[in-house]
């Protein structure tokens, strides 16, 4: 075992990365033995950052308390950020044990935002109390990431936390605070937690409000639909806003929820500037994704509507190419007459995009009606040839 340890040392001491790199994963079978001979080689190697950073790795699963302490050291004194940050890291691996020595890093400002987010990876209670005093800190990143870390417990504090953090003067504590109470939302009166959120689908900062939608959408209740569908109608709503409320409605899934994207398409359906063209693609490809059995219908029905109401807005091929797949996609065989009519159309993507939803909703029944149809006299002939087509890709 001796030699084996000194071997090892010896490699990870004069080694290349590649050398160091394998060495490394022998260490964990020495045990703690190999603890006293890394501290001392941790304390030669002040000038290789890179054997420092595979020392705090090994170290980190190399669970006691002197590698803790060594680890916590290492973590407050080395002025390399990545050798910080492996060693943080590493204390967070030693689990429940590191607690205490995290919470000390969080009283020297250097090492504070990296003791928040390694008590982050550490499911422990005793994280809370640590985390709740760091989100209050005066740097707002550190705020942050205590408050997105106090998401996963779901404790009357850290409701108040999130909460009160709602009305922070920095957006990237406001954006964790909602991405919380998304999160916590079983934890709240649900009408409540949507009043108390609407007001940042229209905040200045606009990750705010895109995390605004994301919150409400996992809330999905008639209330957070209509402060969805309030935003995405409105003038100015800024365009990529649009498209994330679009988003966050056909996550909800609900046939409520469909409703707002329905209106919407009417909206953009009779001119079509460039960004206006875009929303409309956007619910026509969002509506394919709906995956609640009980809403696939609805979803169907309105993209069938786009495809037989003939607006100006169908005249463009992105549009007839996006109904055709997301038809595919919702597997419902009401689609397969309507999908037939539209191999009549002169562009041969079009008409491949068709063959392919076809194939995907029902391709033995589309077959058999592609196959009666050819025999009828009377078929309209460019409705004949798409046919044709759509045998020979068959």
């Amino acid at each position: 075992m001796e030699f084996e340890l000194q071997s090892a040392l010896h490699l990870l001491k004069n080694g290349d990365f590649q050398a160091r790199w394998d060495v490394a994963k022998t260490f964990p079978n020495l045990g703690v033995t190999a603890i006293d001979p890394l501290i001392e080689l941790l304390q030669e190697a002040d000038a290789d950052w890179e054997l420092l950073w595979f020392i705090a790795r090994i170290l980190g699963n190399l669970k006691h308390p002197d590698a803790i302490h060594a680890l916590s050291h290492l973590c407050a004194t080395t002025d390399h950020i990545d050798v910080a940050e492996m060693a943080a890291t590493a204390l967070a691996q030693q689990g429940a044990t590191a607690i205490l020595a995290l919470t000390h890093l969080l009283d020297q400002e250097p090492t504070r935002l990296l003791a928040v987010q390694a008590l982050a990876q550490i499911r422990h209670p005793d994280v809370m109390a640590p985390l709740c005093r760091a989100a209050h800190d005066a740097h707002p990143t550190v705020r942050a990431a205590a408050i997105e870390s106090l998401s996963h417990f779901h404790e009357p504090a850290v409701s108040a936390i999130l909460l009160s953090s709602l009305s922070d003067a920095n957006p990237i504590v406001r954006k964790a605070s909602i991405l919380g109470l998304g999160i916590q939302a079983e934890q709240f009166q649900q009408p409540e937690l949507v009043e108390h959120l609407k007001p940042y689908l229209r905040d200045f900062n606009l990750d705010v409000c895109h995390q605004t939608a994301v919150s409400l959408s996992r809330i999905g209740t008639d209330a957070a639909i209509e402060a969805l569908a309030d935003v995405l109608h409105a003038p100015h709503t800024p365009f990529p806003l649009q498209i994330e409320i679009v988003r966050a409605l056909s996550w909800i899934g609900t046939p409520t929820a469909l409703q707002p994207l329905q209106h919407q398409l009417h909206q953009t359906a009779a001119a079509i500037p460039a960004a206006t063209s875009t929303l409309h693609h956007e619910i026509l490809a969002a509506l394919g994704r709906i995956e609640s059995e009980a809403s696939r219908s609805t979803a169907t029905e309105i993209l069938l509507e786009q495809l037989q109401s003939n607006p100006p807005a169908m005249q463009d091929l992105r549009s007839k190419q996006t109904i055709a797949l997301s038809l595919g996609q919702l597997g419902q065989p009401t689609a397969i007459s309507p999908l037939i009519q539209q191999l009549a159309d002169p562009n041969i993507s079009v008409r491949l995009h068709t063959i392919a939803a076809l194939k995907q909703l029902d391709a033995a029944l589309s077959l058999k009606r592609l196959q009666s149809l050819l025999e009828q006299p009377e078929l309209d002939q460019d409705l004949r040839q798409g046919v044709e087509v759509a045998l020979r890709e068959w």
